[in-house]
């Protein structure tokens, strides 16, 4: 059996994904309803089933509280984006050059030090914040008025796969000022279609383009620097773009598979 959640009963021979430890390592930063989960991956923690991690960050915090055994780490695979008309990104954000920052506004992505980086560039570049509503639109909404960017931003609550990947497209830089993520997709989607990335080193880019990409400390919010730098050359070295080709889901679902015949072995 294999819990894509932490809320599947764990045994000798299942395997449960643990994605983040966001529940037990970072409560403040989410709603009391996904913190009250954290009993549940600490009966995972303290079972023997199999977990698999997204990233070896996430297998190093769970040997941190006492788990090294019976964790492997199998990286995500990243979606093929969707083929879309040139120019459909810019239409939607209604900008020639913006920044892009995807996902809900929750705690954890800290979208206020990208607002307040947005100072540091061209006041031709736009920001465009595409994602669900979450826990921090309250301090976005401030932030957007403390730095005066007014019509520079396009706020967008709603988005298909089709838009999104027309987004991340045509985006100057897609920016993730995150203080924690388990694995850490929209800057990893974006590298792979050449589409530059500002980042803060957490999940799994480290271990996947940490040596290739300068990623920025998660404990330092001034993010303008790198955002100016990567506005000012947006150019993603080939390096990047082609390991992450690798990052396939059929490469995920072979991992996954050998995983399997490790639990039902054991």
């Amino acid at each position: 059996m294999h819990g894509v959640n932490f809320l599947a009963p764990p045994t000798g021979t299942s395997v449960v994904t643990i994605q983040d430890l966001t529940p037990l390592a970072h409560p403040d930063l989410i709603e009391p309803a996904v913190a009250a989960k954290a009993p549940a991956i600490r009966r995972i923690i303290d079972s023997d089933a199999w977990i698999h991690t997204s990233s070896q960050a996430v297998a190093n915090e769970l040997a941190d509280l006492g788990r090294a055994e019976r964790v492997r780490v199998i990286h995500h695979g990243l979606r093929p984006p969707t083929p879309t008309e040139p120019g459909t990104g810019i239409k939607v954000a209604g900008f020639e050059r913006y920044v892009l920052v995807l996902g809900t506004t929750e705690r954890r992505k800290r979208v206020p030090a990208i607002v307040a980086a947005m100072t540091a560039v061209d006041n031709e570049i736009g920001l465009v914040i595409a994602g669900p509503v979450g826990n921090d639109e309250p301090a976005v909404d401030r932030a957007i008025a403390d730095a005066g960017l007014g019509d520079r931003v396009q706020r967008l609550t709603t988005v298909d796969d089709a838009t999104r990947d027309a987004l991340v497209h045509d985006a100057a830089v897609l920016a993730l000022a995150a203080e924690y993520e388990g694995f850490g997709f929209t800057p990893l989607e974006a590298a792979a279609v050449g589409t530059a990335v500002v980042a803060t080193a957490v999940g799994a880019l480290p271990e996947l383009i940490g040596d290739l990409l300068d990623l920025a400390n998660p404990s330092d919010l001034n993010l303008g620097p790198l955002l100016a730098a990567a506005c000012e050359d947006p150019t993603v070295p080939a390096a990047v773009t082609g390991r992450l080709r690798g990052l396939t889901w059929t490469a995920h679902a072979d991992a996954m598979i050998k995983l399997y015949q490790l639990a039902a072995n054991s």
